[in-house]
């Protein structure tokens, strides 16, 4: 779901065109996605790779949603959606230094009734972050360390996942990922000159968490 990059088939993607900011955009795409698909979808952002079999669930990191606001206190429009999804979780109860930190680069297993809760509570209040305030009250959670690999860093070697960014597609992370799917998968196209363009300039940043 998202803009259809040219080299993914129409028929494996839910059209939903980027209009915004990237929390609302990743709004915007969920909504979507939840009024298609009835049950439970695996949400994984497009610079997000699984190199070896993984659990199905949603994962969180091993400190609360308000340490990590203590860890990165200001990023601009992410800092400012966090803080508008803490204000909601407090109106439901839950103390946010409780509240498991959900803004992680993995992929998620969601529950689209939970995704169509989440959403409007976030409309109420002109949006925020949907990842830190999906995981309120949520038991069945997966504690990890974060996947997203900057610059020459090189992903352990028993990562199961691995998150690139612009620095690291060019470099180790992004030589791993393309050595490990040496083949196009099913849903995508064999043009040479759109996989030279992939590797030229990276993955194509829709939104961040």
């Amino acid at each position: 779901m998202g803009e259809r990059p040219q080299n993914i088939e129409p028929d494996r993607h839910i059209d939903s065109p980027n209009t915004d900011k990237p929390h609302i955009n990743v709004a915007g795409h969920l909504r979507r996605a939840s009024k298609i698909i009835d049950g439970e979808f695996i949400w994984c952002d497009d610079d997000t790779f699984t190199v070896r079999p993984w659990t199905l669930g949603v994962y969180v990191r091993d400190y609360s949603i308000a340490g990590m606001l203590r860890l990165y206190p200001s990023r601009g429009h992410w800092s400012h959606a966090v803080r508008a999804s803490i204000k909601v979780m407090e109106s439901w109860g839950f103390d946010p230094e409780n509240v498991p930190c959900g803004t992680i680069h993995r992929p998620w297993l969601v529950a689209t009734d939970r995704v169509l809760r989440t959403l409007s509570a976030l409309d109420a209040v002109g949006g925020g972050s949907f990842k830190a305030l999906y995981v309120a009250g949520l038991d069945d959670v997966i504690v990890a360390g974060d996947a997203k690999v900057h610059g020459r860093a090189v992903p352990k070697p028993d990562a199961d996942v691995i998150s690139v960014f612009h620095d690291s597609w060019k470099a180790n992370a992004g030589r791993i990922i393309r050595e490990t799917f040496i083949e196009p998968s099913r849903w995508e196209t064999q043009l040479a000159e759109v996989a030279a363009a992939s590797v030229r300039r990276g993955p194509r940043r829709h939104h961040r968490r």
